[in-house]
């Protein structure tokens, strides 16, 4: 895929057509290749549905995108509101040209206009350092817990990169725990 200068986009999730879910599932199958079963029919989400999608367009084809949750996750004893942050992908053909460090900081942008103190993710160890230059924190040994989307009447727990943004706090207020408690589904 050759990658022309992309035409960036964030829509609401109401503003979807049915085309635009295609195109985004499209993409998130191709580059989440061991997961793409959670993509299939047009499905452009994994577990929970986002409010908000981030991204860029090359002709017909979504080439970036990002989603966005805002919601309050349980960190030891303190509910905190956060910007849940997933589905954040580049195609693979598309890959190492900038579009990843431009999505993010269209993310950032985004998240300081909705005012959320923090965003957060999860990734995985290969890609934790590609959101640490963007400014993303490892919160180290604290794990995630949430809803496994392939089988919702269990928690799973994960003990990948758990990362936070600050966006309008600063990152000493974020609450002190060992285990993030998503209390539902993740993106």
């Amino acid at each position: 895929m050759s990658v022309e200068e992309p035409h960036w986009f964030h829509r609401w999730e109401g503003e979807l057509a049915p085309l635009d879910h295609l195109r985004i599932a499209e993409l998130l199958s191709a580059a989440f290749a061991s997961t793409s079963h959670h993509f299939r029919d047009a499905r452009s989400w994994a577990g929970a549905r986002p409010e908000l999608r981030l991204g860029a367009r090359v002709g017909e084809a979504v080439v970036a995108h990002a989603a966005v949750l805002r919601r309050f996750v349980r960190v030891g004893e303190t509910d905190q509101l956060v910007a849940e942050v997933g589905l954040v992908a580049v195609h693979p053909d598309a890959q190492g040209n900038g579009l990843g460090a431009q999505l993010l900081a269209r993310v950032e942008d985004r998240l300081r206009l909705l005012g959320v103190p923090f965003g957060l993710l999860n990734t995985d160890r290969t890609t934790a350092t590609f959101y640490a230059r963007s400014g993303w924190s490892v919160l180290t040994g604290v794990a995630s817990r949430w809803a496994d989307p392939d089988y919702p009447w269990r928690h799973a727990d994960l003990r990948d990169p758990l990362l936070v943004l600050p966006v309008a706090a600063p990152l000493t207020r974020w609450p002190g725990g060992d285990v993030v408690d998503r209390n539902g589904g993740v993106l």
